[in-house]
């Protein structure tokens, strides 16, 4: 342990080769100094043995040990897990070293980083211990993909006997709709661990709230489309946090930690605000009477171009202001402040890269669901009827 000003720096010394003939050659490895070169680690410290006390350490009654291992440097806790367990327990249990009387278990952080994977995205069952409902999940996963074909075909069918156009709007909405709710059911067949992810339902809680808010299930898959680019945002901006740290040897490597993940379930909150501002306010424009207002209707896709001239202010100085309260998480020094250095990262990368493109995808996506559901409405419910003639009297 070395005092740097206020700090303790934990050194390790490897001696070259790996490994030492005597304790005594400790003093003759070479340290390097500021001023170039390297000096032997018996001239600027004194090294003096000691005695440690004996002593049997117990873990629930059993006897233990206990082995402290941190990952070298651009080596996560997930890769060093996977790397003891297949190099170094798999083996020595294959040879007998460790029988069934022993019991090896992670602790510390890879314990908790554990704990917070299956809490946040569950725990993936063997592969004879899945449930009996995942076959029920793949049937209905098939059935949704046939019968949105199926409905797509009735669609287009309609739409060419009343020689109505767009009806490929129809057909890819009909699609469309059937794909998205397959992979929903195909998902939950293939990891069904999501189930009880709480991230997944972190996601449902928000996307239901926002069905009853907009009484509509389309309008919130719109929405819920920001999600996926904050996703990546936050995942590009950990990545670079953790690079900037590995580079600044007087700061700890940023690392996927427990808090960390947590800022991901933050993110799902967050992100969504600025495709609520554009969704409701094109639904303003193009439905006022809905509101109580008196203003002429405008198309949808005026309404749509509407909302985002009226609303890009508004999301740039929320976003703004929500980036300059974050970046002090990642870039202010300080005991303690490795802590919520991930979560800052975390936040600030994802809200920055879903809003560029809740600017420019959302309104588009928008646009096209508007189109595809209008345009399949429009074939299954069959022509409009003709209106009553109203009759003339004269006098």
């Amino acid at each position: 342990e070395f005092r740097l000003d206020d700090r303790s720096v934990d050194l390790v010394i490897l001696p070259v080769g790996g490994a030492l003939a005597t304790k005594e050659r400790i003093a003759e490895l070479p340290v390097y100094v500021p001023g170039g070169g390297s000096v032997p680690l018996g001239t600027i410290a004194s090294i003096e043995p000691g005695q440690s006390p004996q002593e049997i350490r117990r873990i629930e009654e059993l006897p233990a040990v206990t082995l402290e291992i941190k990952p070298p440097q651009g080596v996560t806790i997930e890769e060093m897990i996977t790397q003891i367990d297949q190099e170094v327990i798999g083996p020595a249990r294959t040879a007998g070293l460790i029988d069934s009387t022993m019991r090896v278990r992670m602790e510390g952080t890879a314990a908790k980083l554990d704990q917070v994977k299956a809490s946040l995205l569950g725990v993936a069952p063997s592969g004879a211990a899945r449930p009996w409902w995942a076959g029920v999940m793949r049937w209905i996963a098939v059935a949704s993909v046939c019968g949105g074909v199926l409905l797509a075909l009735v669609a287009v069918l309609r739409a060419a006997r009343r020689k109505e156009g767009r009806s490929g709007y129809a057909f890819a909405g009909a699609v469309l709709l059937g794909l998205v709710i397959a992979a929903v059911f195909y998902g939950m067949a293939v990891q069904p661990q999501l189930i009880q992810a709480r991230f997944v339902w972190a996601i449902l809680v928000v996307y239901f709230v926002m069905c009853a808010l907009f009484e509509s299930f389309l309008t919130p898959l719109v929405i819920m489309f920001s999600v996926p680019f904050a996703v990546v945002g936050g995942f590009g901006s950990l990545r670079i946090v953790h690079e900037w740290t590995l580079r600044n040897h007087d700061l700890a490597p940023q690392q996927l930690d427990t808090l960390t993940m947590i800022g991901f379930v933050i993110l799902v909150g967050t992100v969504v605000n600025n495709a609520i501002l554009l969704v409701e306010q094109a639904q303003n424009f193009a439905h006022p009477e809905k509101f109580g207002s008196t203003d002429t209707p405008l198309p949808f896709k005026d309404a749509i171009a509407e909302s985002l001239r009226t609303r890009i202010r508004p999301i740039m100085m929320t976003t703004l202001t929500t980036l300059g309260g974050g970046l002090p998480l990642i870039l202010a020094p300080g005991a303690g402040s490795e802590v919520y250095r991930g979560l800052g990262a975390v936040t600030v990368g994802g809200l920055l890269v879903s809003t560029i493109f809740t600017l420019v995808l959302v309104p588009l996506a928008y646009s096209l669901v508007g189109d595809m559901s209008e345009s399949l409405r429009s074939a299954l419910r069959g022509p409009s009827p003709a209106p009553t003639p109203t009759p003339v009297t004269s006098e």
